[in-house]
């Protein structure tokens, strides 16, 4: 069979691009495909891009590729023996998230692709043949189209362009990496571009092309051909713009032609040379030439001939003492004027060398409106190299922990500040402090607000400097809860919620309330008529009041039903107040089997059933500062001990020896001590000693 050769599929192509009587038609290509279908929805799609390339050949028509891994198997001779795959003239996009999800991959001996005048290849990634050697463009050759959002990698040439040889068309916002050229021909004027090499009317745009080396080693010295470039340009109408350039081990770029153009790029980090000049009359603007190094490690930004003359090298930025000739401008930098620089990120620094250092575009409102990471270009002096400085967003921020532990009402006093404002001085702060009322605004540090009302409140602040265009909002979600002075127990509640300040949103239990005014110091605890059950001693450390909300002390119950545990301690130096409670069943072995008290005051309740053994108060141990125990009833009590117990006494209350207590108008009745023997000195009520 009879294969036709490049020019004849070239002009295919441009037949096919001016049809006028064609409509333009969607394909569809998948990996659950055959190419027995008609391709023309995603229902019926083509298996292959061989298929699809072949089918679609009029102007408008695209190619949808479905996410997947594909194999391109067109590989077809011309007159010259260079090898090329499927010639592609019209519009192909992957239809993934992202552009790794469609991958096209070299089959045989070809490469992936080739692209001419009108087509255009969006979201995808190509890769080369491991054993494949093209003449030139390992992975992709264009004579024209656009080739955009793409990676292109791991492509191998034996003339020039690893992954790229493109003599017309626009390659924008790719990455292009780890490309080869396997050539001995070690000429100057040998292979060049181990990534990229661009003819023609070609533009390379916002690319980032990094790594990429050269086979064999030369047999003469050990080592490679460095002058081989990551990207070569050999035409004055190519032009590099906002790329980045880095980590080759055969040298930074190659300008082989009179006349080849680059703009705002960085050229960094690059073995064996930054540039590599065969001409005088290059223009570089705006470029960053920084960090490449020779074999011994020295710095080598420029080789070959070196600018001067006519050279158009304005506003470029390299380590100082690199570079030897005669330059419009040079910006001297180190590592430091680089975002980090050891770790690769070759941002500008804020306030660095290469912030507001570059020059005007000759090219005029021709000239990039975004840097690499389409961000825009400013509109005046812009920075030097492929990264337009970023100045941080304005932040808003509340100084200071959250606002919990206040009853209401309660004044919070908050303190604010920002980051990243360029006149901190004119920055207003206005808060909604989300208990609604009015907002309020300030341009001090500080500002205060009385909340009236117990609860949990969301704070918003919203920061403008109208002098810089700066705005900058803050939302603290629960950041200020105030208190309720009262909060309420309720037996069998499960509709906890803060502030606790009703019946409906009490606390189930006692010991829950108390570890809450704890934290607060709330002044009251209120509790609904119930038995509340407890295995271990409500344990009262805060001047906190609580009383029962029954009509009498026996609506209250507050019951141990663990062994050999009190009710209720109430701590030293407290001005606590127990009232309208009944305290019943506890146990203790020291004495004050249902309470023990060494401040604070209990009135109105009703201690019964409880017991000692060990000690005296089967009911109540007084002791400490001074407690008052004052209109209870102490009913039921006993000391339990055995005839050798002599000081075991008071089934009721023990009022120990040097403490201020007091009991008063109470009704102690009922009490026991056991063994009742006469040698047994005791009382079954209240004693003292």
């Amino acid at each position: 069979m009879k294969h036709a050769t490049w020019a004849q599929c070239a002009l295919s192509c441009a037949v096919a691009l001016v049809s006028a009587t064609a409509a333009a038609t969607d394909y569809y290509v998948a990996m659950t495909g055959d190419d027995t279908n008609d391709g023309l929805s995603a229902e019926s799609p083509f298996a292959t891009i061989d298929k699809a390339v072949i089918t679609a050949r009029t102007s408008g028509d695209i190619i949808h590729v479905q996410p997947g891994e594909y194999e391109t198997t067109l590989g077809i001779y011309s007159n010259d023996n260079s090898k090329w795959g499927p010639n592609l003239c019209v519009k192909m996009v992957g239809e993934g998230a992202t552009r790794d999800d469609v991958i096209l991959k070299s089959h045989g001996s070809h490469r992936t692709l080739r692209m001419a005048a009108g087509s255009w290849v969006e979201n995808m990634t190509l890769e080369g043949e491991p054993t494949f050697k093209a003449d030139k463009g390992g992975v992709i050759e264009m004579s024209g189209g656009t080739l955009t959002n793409c990676v292109v990698r791991n492509g191998t040439a034996t003339g020039n362009g690893g992954n790229i040889y493109a003599s017309a068309g626009t390659i924008v916002d790719c990455v292009i990496s780890n490309g080869t050229i396997n050539s001995t021909n070690s000429n100057w004027d040998g292979p060049k571009g181990v990534n990229a090499q661009i003819n023609g009317a070609t533009s390379l745009i916002r690319c980032l092309i990094s790594g990429g080396t050269t086979t064999p080693i030369n047999e003469e010295t050990g080592a490679f051909y460095y002058e081989r470039g990551n990207v070569a340009i050999n035409n004055s109408s190519a032009q590099v713009d906002n790329c980045l350039i880095k980590d080759c081990e055969c040298g930074g770029i190659v300008l082989q032609s009179t006349g080849s153009k680059v703009y705002n790029t960085t050229i960094v980090s690059n073995a064996c040379y930054g540039v590599w000049s065969w001409n005088q009359t290059q223009t570089l603007v705006n470029c960053v030439i920084y960090g490449n190094r020779k074999t011994n490690g020295s710095a080598n930004n420029w080789a070959g001939n070196q600018p001067g003359g006519d050279a158009v090298f304005v506003n470029c930025a390299a380590e100082s003492g690199t570079f030897s000739g005669s330059y419009s401008t040079l910006v001297t930098v180190s590592d430091g004027d680089f975002a980090d620089f050891s770790s690769g990120d070759y941002h500008p620094a804020a306030n660095g060398s290469l912030v507001d250092a570059g020059g005007a575009d000759p090219r005029g409102s021709a000239a990039s409106s975004a840097d690499l990471d389409g961000n825009p270009r400013k509109s005046g002096t812009i920075d030097i190299g492929c990264y337009e400085y970023q100045k941080p967003d304005m932040t808003v921020r509340i100084d200071g922990a959250a606002y919990s532990s206040m009853f209401a009402p309660a004044t919070v006093t908050f303190a604010h500040s920002t980051t990243n404002s360029a006149s901190p001085e004119n920055v207003v702060f206005t808060y909604d402090f989300g208990d609604g009322s009015e907002p309020a605004s300030t341009t001090l540090g500080t500002i205060s607000h009385t909340y009236d009302n117990p609860g949990i409140y969301t704070v918003k602040i919203a920061a403008t400097n109208d002098c810089e265009e700066e705005s900058a909002e803050l939302v603290n979600e629960g950041y200020v809860r105030v208190a309720s002075p009262t909060v309420y127990v309720n037996e069998g509640g499960n509709g906890a919620a803060f502030p606790y300040d009703t019946p409906e949103t009490a606390f189930a239990s006692v010991s829950a309330a108390l570890a809450h005014v704890t934290e607060t110091a709330a002044p009251e605890i209120k509790v609904a008529p119930g038995i509340y059950g407890q295995t271990a001693a409500l344990a009262v450390s805060t001047s906190v009041k609580i009383s029962g909300m029954g009509a009498t002390p026996g609506d209250v119950i507050l019951r141990n039903t663990a062994s050999g545990k009190r009710v209720m301690e109430i701590g030293e130096g407290t001005t606590a107040w127990i009232e309208n409670l009944t305290l019943e069943g506890g146990q203790s072995a020291s004495g004050g089997g249902n309470l023990l008290a060494k401040s604070g005051t209990v009135t109105n309740c009703i201690i019964r059933g409880g017991s000692t053994t060990s000690s005296p108060g089967g009911g109540v141990r007084l002791e400490g500062g001074a407690p008052m125990l004052t209109h209870c009833v102490i009913t039921n009590n006993a000391v339990v001990g055995t005839p050798s117990d002599s000081a075991m006494r008071g089934g009721a209350v023990y009022l120990h020896y040097g403490s201020a207590a007091k009991v008063s108008n109470c009704l102690i009745a009922y009490n026991t001590y056991t063994p009742s023997t006469e040698n047994v000195r005791g009382s079954a009520g209240l004693v003292f000693f």
